[in-house]
């Protein structure tokens, strides 16, 4: 029968499966009893008797629990969560001494306060709270602590340590998991997984202590090399946790807080078992009385503590002869103390230094360390760097600061020493800025050779001038010794007069010190990225098919953050995920078998939009149906009751979401750990989109106008006009400008005007409105009260009826306006020549008042057996985009011909791709070559039409609907994206989010989108893309602005494309007959 049934468990889940037992044998094995230990923190409390018996330079040090080094408070720490402490009623009823550290509580219900303890005491019965796992099993504590501990970059002793945490930080996560505010059981838990090596202290000295200026770090590698505690705390280990294998993490179980397994144990009878952790609590007692009462006590500390001090001395006062003390002013004995305390400090740095030559270096080349011979010196190289330069440095300026003390007992001066010395100081910078590559290398032969990691365990079990301290102990020293180099000069200038001579050598090499710091943080931090990266280059794996280029290896990449978040997703099942933040993207991974496998798609930080911690309904969609603009999802009415952010933010807390942006939106909603996590990882995503966007920004986003117009009024077009601008919307024809005080203004009362276009020269403005294109006179622009907007549609000349939209530009030096009327099979162009017409209108007289205005006459005709998607001007000819391609046509004869090479096989893909829609073509400024823009990618001819080279294109990241061009870049736009392209390199140069966006004037580069946020939000915005004033001035560009009238913009309107006609220079596309003549020369003269 298991009579364990009988006993409840505090969180209820079943035993870790390694924790097996056999049928006979009790559910905790025998403890050993730890030394009787306590409380209080000063030796002189408990033995008045002789308060002066040991000096004070030679007292024992006060240790994480206020006892002495070594001895671990049992009083408070040894029972479970549940059990109350020890108070007055306890020691009265059994007729013992009160301690001094007790004392008498304000009511039968309060806890007596120890007077030293700094650690908070539980209450007598503390309210009952439900823990996360079950605090025994270590392996799930372990996965636990993990997931709840805040990592960061933190800074001890001017160092900076990334991925580390406190050892506040960490007692404060183990006391959450445990459901307890006992900080001594928690910290004793610590140590169980400390000496299991789940994390360890960044300098390897210690183990864990409940303290906020101890920084540690996670191993990367769980698997354990040792279970038993070794070092500091030793005493305290030892019994408390039964190791029972080896896996991915600590193992074994914390027998202090298990529950015991006899059914008449209770906390009102003692238990038979020795190891019952009630048992234990009924003890305290007798230990406490045992402690208290005796000279075991005063002993164990002599021998522990004041015997090894006095036969090293520690302090300046103890090596100087007794009659010169009493004639040294105090304010000097402070300053020598420094003084020594600094000599001190170097002396044991280049004892460590020996350390590492006596026993590690030596060993190596000797063979105990079971390295083969031919990479001995390898190895020596890689891992201890340039240990041996330092040590040879630094030990001559330790000499000359012991000679200097042995020259007289009070040490004058010091700082000609040490200035003397910086020079040296820089192979710490050499030493610092590979000391990971070192860790590295360690980590690696350690993996590979089981003989070398046996060995390094033999020497820091066994080997006495290792002190029981690993390895990474001894090859932390430089870097943290030159850390706390200031702190020790700055603590003798703290001490020294400001005219003693001393005092400006000492600042130098303070200042020369920091300056070194700095180099090696941002070396270390340099080279810990570089490592992390390779590493993780490595282990990310994709799926079949959905490989894509993170680009982690380019100079400058960093990873920012890493942590474990999980993907909340309605009415699926949670989904923990390990994300990284990269300086460029947010990689979404799965951590399975050492490996991470990516959830979905690398997210550009250029193309997410965090929304408010709340959760929307589309969250985690993946259809292709949905993707839409992140407005209109956000504003779906579809939402159900039971999915409303609300709802979903009041059940999933500390949540955010990240929406991706451009051609295939999509969002995921991300829990945090905590609110600290969460803050940190919103704070971290924002700041580094921030300095991405400014790192790859080409071109600068600038509000046209006001900036916006409401969703009511649908912008569709715009052209630039001088020191204005000039929009069609839905109502009518709208300007903003200098005469406006730059706001949008309405001029044209007007339904449905799809197009605006400006020839200045002819003092004539083009709208398309319903589908009828007219002529206003310019003067409509100038928002007068003698104008006003709704009588100024009557000053409009109808020109053509059934038009889906022109193009106004110059071919053969004669300005040209093309009006397209388009169906599904052909459509027709009619080209019209701006000319002078008279008009009249009756006058206040009775007469009539006549005057001459420019208009626009029908000159040619032509219809193209296609679709019509866009109108290009070239210099003596026209090109139509259509389903064929682009088509040339004389407009002499009204001829056409197709303007890719029909003989060039390179271009044969692009013939037979039947969805290809031909949107765009720029004059390129090399070789005369031109570019064209297709809705799915780009490409570049000769004069001839032929491929400048084999399978060169630029390779859009979806579909696009628009395009403009500024030497050297392409502006590709989308619907949810703006893509820049850099033509000489072929490279994605800027990525620019929008939501449901539409280009205006691609000569111009204007462009409406919604707003996503702010007091924006529900409103288009108008914008456009300029580039930097720098750039403008120094760039290739400079020949390629945007201009202000129809004579130099050459481009269609809705669905078309406009460039600037200065950008075509003095060369046309050749026709085919010359094609053919010019490539019989050219073989001709081949031959």
């Amino acid at each position: 029968m298991d009579f364990r049934t009988k006993q409840s468990v505090p969180s209820g889940p079943s035993v870790d499966p390694h924790a097996k037992r056999s049928s006979y044998a009790p559910a905790h094995p025998p403890v050993a009893i730890p030394p009787r230990t306590s409380t209080l923190s000063d030796p002189a409390h408990i033995l008045p008797h002789t308060p002066s018996a040991i000096p004070a330079h030679l007292k024992p040090a006060p240790t994480d629990y206020g006892a002495p080094r070594g001895l671990t408070p049992r009083t408070a720490s040894l029972r479970h969560p549940g059990a109350r402490s020890a108070s007055l009623r306890d020691f009265q009823k059994a007729q013992l001494p009160v301690p001094q550290g007790i004392v008498k509580a304000r009511s039968a219900t309060e806890l007596p306060i120890p007077t030293s303890s700094p650690a908070p005491v539980p209450q007598l019965q503390p309210r009952v709270r439900k823990q996360l796992v079950y605090p025994a099993i270590l392996s799930k504590v372990a996965v636990e602590f993990r997931a709840t501990v805040h990592v960061g970059t933190n800074t001890r002793d001017n160092l900076e340590y990334a991925d580390s945490f406190s050892g506040r930080e960490a007692v404060d996560a183990l006391c959450s998991i445990m459901r307890t505010t006992d900080r001594n059981l928690a910290l004793l838990l610590g140590r169980a997984l400390d000496a299991q090596k789940l994390f360890h202290d960044v300098l390897y000295l210690h183990r864990l202590r409940d303290n906020p200026a101890e920084l540690y770090q996670f191993k990367e590698s769980g698997v354990p090399r040792s279970t038993g505690l070794r070092g500091e705390g030793d005493d305290e280990g030892k019994g408390m946790s039964l190791t029972l294998g080896r896996g991915d993490g600590p193992v074994g179980v914390f027998t202090l807080l298990t529950t015991c397994y006899s059914p008449t144990c209770s906390r009102d009878r003692v238990c038979y078992s020795v190891a019952c952790p009630r048992r234990l609590e009924q003890a305290i007692k007798v230990r406490l009385h045992r402690f208290w009462s005796g000279p075991t006590y005063s002993v164990r500390c002599f021998f522990l503590f004041a015997l090894p001090n006095i036969c090293k001395p520690r302090t300046w006062t103890s090596t100087i002869p007794a009659d010169i003390l009493p004639t040294v002013p105090a304010d000097e004995v402070k300053r020598q103390e420094a003084i020594f305390e600094l000599v001190l400090r170097i002396k044991e740095f280049v004892d460590d230094l020996e350390v590492v030559q006596a026993v590690y270096i030596s060993g190596i080349r000797s063979g105990r360390a079971k390295v083969g011979q031919s990479k001995r010196e390898q190895v020596i190289r890689e891992i201890f760097l340039n240990v041996g330069m330092i040590y040879q440095t630094y030990s001559r300026l330790s000499r000359r600061l012991l000679a200097r003390q042995k020259e007289r007992p009070l040490v004058d001066r010091v700082g000609d020493v040490l200035q003397n010395a910086v020079p040296d100081l820089k192979h710490f910078v050499e030493y610092g800025s590979n000391q990971h590559y070192a860790k590295n290398a360690l980590e690696v032969e350690r993996e590979r050779n089981t003989g070398f990691e046996a060995w390094l365990q033999e020497c820091e079990d066994r080997e006495p001038l290792c002190r029981n301290l690993p390895i990474q102990s001894f090859l932390a020293r430089p870097t943290t010794h030159l850390g706390r180099l200031p702190l020790l000069i700055e603590a003798i200038l703290k001490r020294t007069s400001d005219d003693h001579p001393d005092v400006v050598q000492l600042r130098a090499v303070v200042d020369a010190v920091k300056a070194y710091l700095v180099t090696v943080n941002a070396r270390a931090g340099e080279a810990d990225n570089k490592l992390k990266l390779e590493k993780l280059s490595q282990e990310v794996v994709f799926r079949e098919g959905q490989w894509e280029d993170l680009k982690l290896g380019e100079a400058g990449r960093q990873l920012v953050r890493k942590g474990p978040l999980v993907v909340k997703r309605p009415a699926q099942e949670d989904v923990e995920l390990t994300v990284f933040l990269f300086d460029h993207v947010v990689l979404l991974t799965k951590h399975k078998n050492g490996l991470y496998r990516v959830y979905r798609q690398a997210l550009p930080l250029e193309l997410i939009h965090l929304s408010p911690r709340t959760v929307p309904s589309y969250a985690t969609s993946t259809d292709a149906t949905v993707r839409r603009s992140f407005t209109l999802l956000q504003n779906d009415r579809s939402t159900p009751k039971s999915q409303t952010p609300a709802a979903r933010s009041a059940s999933d807390p500390f949540t955010f979401t990240i929406n991706l942006m451009g051609d295939y939106p999509w969002s995921v909603v991300l829990q945090a750990n905590s609110p600290a996590d969460l803050d940190a990882w919103e704070t971290a995503i924002e700041a580094q989109k921030k300095a991405r966007v400014d790192k790859v920004k080409v071109f600068d986003v600038v509000p046209l106008g006001d900036g916006t117009f409401p969703a009511t009024n649908r912008v569709n077009g715009s052209c630039s006009i001088k020191d204005g601008v000039v929009f069609a919307t839905e109502n009518g024809v709208w300007t903003a400008g200098k005469k406006t005080s730059g706001h949008n203004v309405c001029v044209v009362q007007a339904e449905k005007v799809t197009q605006v276009d400006v020839m200045e020269d002819y003092d004539m403005v083009f709208v398309l409105a319903d589908k009828t294109l007219y002529t206003f006179p310019i003067d409509i622009l100038d928002p007068s009260p003698e104008h006003p907007h709704s009588k100024n549609m009557k000053r409009g000349r109808k020109i053509a009826t059934q038009i889906n939209f022109f193009k106004a530009g110059v071919c053969n030096d004669r300005p040209l306006v093309c009006a397209v009327k388009t169906a599904i099979y052909q459509c027709a162009i009619k080209v019209l020549v701006p000319v002078v017409a008279e008009r009249e209108k009756k006058s206040l007289l009775g007469g009539k008042e006549e005057w001459m205005e420019h208009t626009l006459r029908l000159w040619k005709e032509f219809t193209i057996p296609a679709e019509c998607f866009s109108i290009h001007f070239l210099k003596t000819k026209v090109c139509v985009g259509c389903p064929r391609g682009f088509e040339l046509v004389d407009l002499d004869d009204l001829s056409t011909q197709s303007l890719l090479d029909p003989r060039d096989d390179n271009l044969d893909f692009v013939r037979q791709n039947e969805g290809l829609r031909p949107l765009g073509i720029f004059r390129l400024h090399e070789r005369g070559n031109f570019l064209l823009c297709y809705n799915e990618f780009g490409l570049i001819v000769d004069i001839y039409g032929r491929a400048v080279k084999k399978n060169a294109m630029l390779r859009w990241t979806g579909e696009r609907i628009a395009f403009g061009y500024s030497a050297p870049y392409v502006i590709a736009f989308g619907v949810n994206v703006i893509e820049v392209h850099d033509i000489t390199r072929g490279e994605l140069k800027q990525s620019i989010a929008a939501s449901n966006l539409r280009s205006l004037c691609q000569a111009d580069l204007h462009y409406v989108s919604d707003a996503l946020s702010g007091v924006a939000a529900g409103s288009q915005l108008v914008q456009k893309l300029t580039l930097p004033q720098s750039a403008v001035a120094v760039g290739p560009a400079a020949s390629g602005s945007s201009a202000t009238s129809a004579h130099a913009r050459a481009g269609a309107g809705t669905g078309g494309n406009k460039m600037d006609a200065s950008r075509l220079g003095s060369f046309d596309m050749a026709p085919v007959s010359v094609r053919r003549e010019l490539q019989v020369a050219e073989s001709s003269q081949g031959h």
